[in-house]
């Protein structure tokens, strides 16, 4: 009888262990199917590329409000990633390198106008093309080791053959950052490393001297000592905040900004909405913003572009002018306020 028994409970337990091994098998097979739906639905992404964009700026023209032409052309960087070059159609060497991070989902092609408006103004302006797996789907989302792979590349330019032989200034490197690419190039500047933007810590390369953000910020949970300083001083930055940005509101800037070390400071762009920084506005596969703005985009590009180059050459070009402007607020870029400094 016991012998029965036992067997009996044997054949049960067996039979659970096969029931529960078909449900786990069934649930990794609908996990599977989830992913690979998901994944195909968003493989559009991935396809858009810089041909959609193109007609915003024309390489070798002179970008809109600038006087130098513009050349830009094509680099694969060490990841394997595609990246657009703009630098002046000129001779001027010693061009520091400003490295663009685009917003997620949001193409690089789509800050053409502002990467030809700063290369025009003495800069070798980098924006890479990178779609990965992000949450079970395609993303347009930067690296957050770009500055030391873009550090690389330009080193390279400096010293091959080429229109960028000997006019790289590779030991100054300022980062440009759009909404979720401004979180990531904050991250890579401060060596911040958090789930999902990296899965080690980032290489925080002393050649970046300055950083500009648009639409973004690490909010009022990054408390002052998560920020990268020396002596107490931090890596300059400028917060550049749309009047009518729905998606990081001006209310998030403010608030942002109480934590950041200085020299930083927030400005306004008045009428400016989430993408016064985009070729236009809604850029394909990007969330759309919910605000219109009143001011013109071709305005909104120059305003912030003319601010960034004046930032820039404050701090990585070393020139007194553009340093005594910022400090003072009196930058005389129309549509743009200095809301907050310290």
């Amino acid at each position: 009888m016991k012998f029965l028994l036992f067997c009996f409970m044997f054949i049960l337990a067996h039979c659970q262990q096969n029931q529960k091994e078909n449900s786990d098998n069934q649930t990794i097979t609908l996990g599977n199917l989830f992913v690979e739906a998901s994944l195909a639905a968003t493989a559009n992404v991935c396809a858009v590329d810089s041909a959609s964009n193109m007609s915003h700026f024309t390489t070798d023209t002179v970008p809109s409000g600038y006087s130098v032409s513009v050349r830009r052309v094509y680099t694969t960087l060490s990841d394997g990633n595609r990246s657009e070059v703009y630098y002046p159609n000129d001779t001027r060497a010693n061009l520091p390198v400003l490295i663009v991070f685009p917003g997620g989902n949001v193409h690089g092609s789509f800050y053409s106008r502002l990467a030809a408006g700063l290369a025009s103004s003495g800069y070798v302006v980098y924006i890479p093309y990178r779609c990965s797996v992000f949450f079970f789907q395609y993303f347009l989302v930067p690296s957050i080791d770009l500055p030391s792979i873009v550090f690389s590349d330009a080193n390279a330019q400096n010293s091959n053959s080429g229109d960028l032989q000997n006019r790289i200034d590779t030991s100054s490197l300022g980062l440009i950052g759009h909404s979720l690419g401004g979180v990531i190039g904050l991250f890579s500047m401060n060596g911040i490393c958090e789930f999902p933007f990296c899965d080690s810590a980032p290489n925080s390369l002393t050649q970046v001297k300055a950083g500009v953000f648009y639409g973004s910020g690490l909010g009022t949970s990054y408390s002052s000592d998560r920020y990268k300083t020396t002596n107490g001083v931090g890596i300059p930055v400028a917060y550049v905040q749309g009047s009518l940005d729905s998606a990081f509101t001006p209310t998030d800037a403010e608030e942002n900004f109480a934590n950041v070390p200085s020299p930083s400071y927030l400005y306004t762009v008045e009428g400016a909405n989430h993408y016064g920084i985009t070729d236009s506005n809604n850029p394909v596969v990007a969330n759309p913003e919910t605000n219109d703005s009143t001011l013109a985009q071709d305005s909104a590009i120059l305003a912030i572009s003319n601010l960034t180059v004046l930032f820039m050459d404050a701090y990585l070009k070393n020139d007194a002018t553009s340093l005594s402007s910022i400090q003072s607020g009196s930058t005389g870029i129309a549509n743009v306020t200095l809301a907050s400094s310290k």
